[in-house]
């Protein structure tokens, strides 16, 4: 009797799970694809991770579409003065930040020699933070979009009458402007860590010489490692003879 009683709760829990594991995997496999893209863009294992340029290329490009427009849209009216003043300047050191976003990724594009300065990301930033003139018109760059970004605050929230469509241009830029000072730097260093991760994951820092070709061998993304396992090969130890 029990075993009557139990054997329709036994069919449906069978057919629920059926369900629930058929479904997981008709999930699994519609987000494997757009899970890989994002994982290759984000962290790929041949190239360094360009989120510091798509973050630099939207926070500072933005701001200068909107300066553009700022400029075209303004008037000889003096109230308007500082505001063009301060939107000219931030068009300027936008595409300044943009530059060097570019460079900076380009300069880690290159395979690394394995000499002194070059052996690794940290040797390599490090030779590029104190001989690199490009790093240094970015230090300089960037305290001039914090003493900009300051003052576009104070110009925009003291320039009530001015032109609407320049004074919502000089706004927009105040807004990216703080938003690449705060989190210019959190972006840039988790950018750092993952090219340190690229580099240690590869398990030896590829050399490159004059002449010679680099062979790189892609390791399984993340979503296969989690979804699709590769088995390990178990190599047993050989049998000892007879004696």
């Amino acid at each position: 009797m029990a075993a009557l009683c139990c054997k329709p709760c036994e069919l449906c829990c069978k057919f629920f799970g059926t369900c629930i594991d058929e479904g997981c995997k008709c999930c699994c496999a519609v987000c494997t694809k757009p899970c890989e893209l994002f994982h290759d863009f984000c962290c790929p294992t041949n190239r360094p991770s360009p989120i510091f340029l798509t973050f630099s290329v939207i926070v500072c490009g933005l701001p200068m579409i909107a300066g553009i427009i700022g400029l075209a849209s303004g008037t000889s009216d003096p109230c308007d003065q500082p505001l063009f003043i301060y939107l000219a300047v931030s068009i300027v050191l936008n595409l300044l930040l943009i530059g060097f976003a570019v460079h900076l990724y380009l300069a880690f594009s290159k395979p690394y020699t394995g000499g002194p300065h070059d052996s690794n990301p940290m040797s390599r930033g490090s030779h590029m933070f104190c001989y690199d003139p490009i790093v240094l018109v970015f230090f300089l760059v960037f305290g001039g979009l914090l003493v900009m970004t300051i003052m576009g605050s104070v110009w925009s929230g003291t320039a009530d009458q001015c032109n609407a469509e320049i004074l919502s241009s000089t706004s927009t830029a105040v807004g990216f402007g703080w938003a690449y000072i705060i989190g210019g730097g959190i972006v840039l260093s988790f950018s750092w860590c993952v090219e340190c991760g690229r580099v240690k994951n590869q398990g030896h820092i590829p050399v490159h010489h004059a002449g010679q070709n680099i062979t790189v061998i892609k390791k399984p993304s993340l979503v296969e490692r989690l979804f699709f396992p590769r088995p390990v090969p178990v190599v047993a130890n050989p049998v000892p003879p007879p004696n």
